[in-house]
């Protein structure tokens, strides 16, 4: 079976757009997951959408374009194309907006939307004309996928407390245990600075050199623990480092996440001791976080942070002291 270019939309959309310009410029074809519900029901969220390169010459009304706006990537159908223009243009528009986009020209167009594919079907990409029922339907079913992310939102707030209990956690180690004995972990450095989730370079940790935690190496890095059989995080936490002079200065995380269906596994656990390991070998003096949510408190506690005077925002903030391994000097 042939390799699909295959964009991963994990991080921020702008990252996306440069990593699907740069595979499209390579290879004329990519492909990426859609989210949102601007172009419903054509395009629906999880679909996968096969990505043609084009430029504005080769755009007719009626296609879905996919160009890129101040950073952020979009796929809309096009409702005007003027090729007379001293730049030509297109002008596109949601199917479910009455607003139309602004003009866009060659530079930030990026190709056409040539297909969908969902549950392992090709679909056609032309707007269809419904009838009454079908709108009714549609409509119904728009409003559905609205609002399941808030429903999510909700449900998984409510999960978190019940996951932090002890009870949880020694009924989920034998239910649940099972699925995370093959994570592996990584390193990944941001190519793109303030981007760490979408292009990144990896390495295993022991590929980390003596000098990692330098004043020359990477202001922000991500450690992430994955399945082999799926490159995607199940748990991961992101550090960044302040510069000296002011008052934050050191290695703070900036983010620590676990997939809601793996928490209770004590995988912070595990992250925190392979980072320790590495703040340890780089002869990195200590970690701090801050805490906008005091209920991450306990959480941090029990990984061996203590209080510290609050730098950032007023907040909340903890610290732990990582001591050096020996023949290694500690690095603020």
């Amino acid at each position: 079976m042939p390799e699909r270019p295959y964009v991963r939309t994990g991080g921020g959309l702008a990252a996306t757009s440069i990593e699907l310009g740069k595979i499209l410029a390579e290879r004329g074809r990519a492909g990426f997951r859609a989210r949102g519900t601007c172009m419903y029901p054509c395009v629906r969220p999880g679909d996968f959408l096969h990505i043609e390169a084009r430029t504005v010459a080769e755009i007719s009304v009626g296609d879905i374009a996919v160009f890129r706006k101040a950073g952020v990537l979009f796929g809309h159908r096009v409702i005007c194309v003027d090729r007379e223009a001293r730049r030509p243009y297109i002008i596109t528009r949601p199917d479910n907006s009455e607003s139309e986009d602004a003009p866009t020209c060659d530079e930030d167009l990026l190709g056409v939307v040539s297909s969908v594919e969902r549950e392992g079907r090709r679909l056609e990409t032309s707007k269809k004309d419904y009838s009454l029922p079908e709108r009714w339907y549609y409509g119904l079913t728009l409003r559905m996928h609205e609002g399941l992310p808030l429903l999510k939102a909700r449900y998984l707030g409510a999960l978190l407390p019940l996951q932090r209990t002890l009870l949880y956690r020694k009924l989920a180690g034998p239910l649940f245990g099972a699925s995370v004995r093959d994570l592996s972990a990584m390193v990944q450095i941001p190519l793109l600075s303030g981007s760490p989730d979408a292009l990144y370079r990896s390495l295993v940790p022991s590929e980390t050199g003596d000098d990692f935690l330098s004043a020359d190496a990477p202001a922000e890095w991500r450690l992430a623990l994955s399945r082999t059989r799926d490159s995607s995080p199940v748990a991961s936490v992101s550090f960044v480092s302040r510069p000296e002079g002011c008052p934050s200065a050191g290695w703070w995380i900036s983010s620590l996440r676990v997939r809601p269906r793996y928490r209770g596994l004590s995988l912070e656990e595990r992250l925190m001791k392979e980072a320790a390991s590495i703040f340890s070998r780089c002869g990195g003096a200590s970690i701090s976080v801050s805490l906008p949510d005091k209920g991450d408190q306990g959480l941090f506690e029990s990984l061996g942070f203590s209080s510290r005077p609050p730098v950032l925002d007023g907040c909340p903030a903890m610290s732990v002291d990582i001591p050096a391994a020996p023949g290694h000097t500690i690095i603020s």
